[in-house]
């Protein structure tokens, strides 16, 4: 779900680390900025009484317009790319009369998107346009046939995730995951009933930011094992894609016997989506 609006002292309960634990953290990284407002009314005989600027937290997992309150001048952001989708299955090879069909390859899976993490500074009441990468597409498997069994299909490759400056600068992007390729097709028995091999996993996305930060590249797919989303310091969304992990390979498909057809190869699995969430 896509927040519009920001929520002033909400509880964000389901985050890895509380806003305070935040705070404490970009401190250390030598990235903490002003929370509060500097300005100060001062009446003659009284201490000067700040005007306070209320902490917030707004996350998007779609394309959306963050508009910083009044008296912030800083935020922090993170920003996950999304993630690449996994490769189909190839089919399974027909059999002859005594040779076995080969089994299809099993499909590449999808390498997660690249992550970043830094502050930037804002303009009260500007619009800043947040660009999120949706799901990337999965890879179909192969069919088989009283030939031959075919190869699967390549997933898509993971989108960018950004935030953009009123001029539309880019000021961060997170890129997405490569896509795993589709396993191949199992051979025919007649051919001697060679099995199909492995599509290639995808590779993983990068993150970068104008103000330096924190960039971590995303995990690289391994076999027909999704990749994870890179961790980063508030958490992602429970339940949900969103994060950019890499889609899972499809298996490949069973071989024909007895003369018989093989099995078509399974479909991979979707790139997880993009995900920003901006916190001051």
């Amino acid at each position: 779900m896509n927040s519009q609006s920001p929520t002033h002292e909400r509880s964000v309960a389901f985050r890895k680390a509380p806003l305070a634990c935040v705070a404490v953290t970009v401190a250390l990284t030598g990235q903490l900025f002003a929370a509060t407002a500097a300005t100060a009314q001062v009446t003659p005989g009284h201490h000067p009484t700040p005007h306070k600027v209320p902490h917030g937290l707004q996350d998007f997992t779609s394309n959306g317009i963050f508009t910083p309150p009044d008296g912030v001048t800083s935020v922090n952001v993170q920003a996950w790319g999304g993630g690449g989708g996994g490769g189909g299955g190839g089919g399974g090879g027909p059999a002859s009369a005594t040779v076995a069909g080969g089994a299809g390859g099993n499909g590449g899976s999808g390498g997660s998107g690249g992550f970043t993490w830094c502050v930037i500074k804002v303009r009260p009441g500007a619009h800043y346009t947040v660009t999120v990468s949706p799901v990337a597409a999965s890879g179909a498997g192969g069919t088989a046939t009283a030939t031959v069994g075919h190869n699967g299909i390549a997933g898509g490759d993971g989108g960018t995730t950004s935030l953009a400056a009123p001029d539309s600068k880019v000021l961060l992007s997170a890129t997405g995951g490569g896509h795993g390729e589709g396993g191949n097709g199992g051979g025919s028995g007649q051919a001697g009933g060679s099995p199909g091999a492995t599509g290639l996993s995808g590779t993983g996305g990068t993150g970068t930011c104008s103000t330096g930060g924190i960039t971590r590249d995303g995990n690289p797919g391994s076999g027909t094992q999704g990749s994870a989303a890179v961790s980063g310091i508030v958490g992602l969304p429970p339940g949900s894609s969103a994060g950019g992990g890499g889609g899972t390979g499809g298996a490949g498909g069973q071989p024909g016997v007895a003369d018989g057809v093989g099995s078509p190869g399974r479909g991979g699995n979707v790139g997880g989506s993009g995900y920003l969430v901006i916190w001051w």
